[in-house]
């Protein structure tokens, strides 16, 4: 865990936005859409702020793992992505039930490393992001909160990968002791 305190932890996401605009290793991409969510759940406005200024983004482009927030056409429901089964078959497997509470996440971001990050868009957890390991996701006790908003996880990626309190070649190995407690 960094030895300093974050920088942008208590900014707001205007504030924050404009670090981002004017970092050297932040690569915007142009606005074009919101992404496209399912009908009971809802974007924070932290989500759908980014989205009206940028199509996603990439954090240290240059490092063997970028953290890449993904263009609003990629954001779509998490477990048919991470787990490359669609609903219906996931249920009739009993992989993961109808009623679980991953099927409110929707993929984020990637890693650089072929792992994503999600984010809840449920009314009981919305804004939060999760480590979507595709090795673990969507089990229970397996999957690790990130942080509880969206710019909490901006926030917080860019000063770890920044004050290179995670390591640049293997950072995404780490995650575990980023970890808020337990998603599912």
């Amino acid at each position: 865990m960094p030895s300093q305190t974050n920088p942008y932890a208590s900014l707001g996401f205007d504030a924050f936005f404009k670090v981002l605009r004017s970092h050297p290793e932040c690569v915007l991409n142009d606005a074009t859409h919101q992404p496209t969510i399912r009908p009971e759940h809802a974007m924070p406005n932290d989500l759908r702020a980014l989205y009206v200024h940028c199509g996603g983004l990439t954090l240290f482009p240059d490092i063997a793992f970028p953290v890449t927030i993904l263009p609003p056409e990629r954001v779509a429901l998490a477990n048919p992505i991470i787990t490359g089964l669609d609903r219906d078959e996931l249920i009739k497997l009993g992989a993961v039930a109808e009623a679980h509470p991953s099927w409110s996440a929707y993929t984020l971001a990637e890693d650089g490393n072929g792992d994503y990050f999600a984010i809840d868009l449920g009314a009981d957890r919305q804004g939060w992001c999760y480590d979507a390991h595709h090795e673990r996701w969507p089990r229970a006790g397996d999957v690790t909160v990130l942080a509880y908003s969206f710019a909490g996880f901006l926030a917080r990626m860019l000063w770890l990968i920044e004050s290179r309190e995670l390591p640049q070649r293997h950072w995404p190995s780490r995650l575990a002791e980023l970890s808020l407690g337990s998603a599912f």
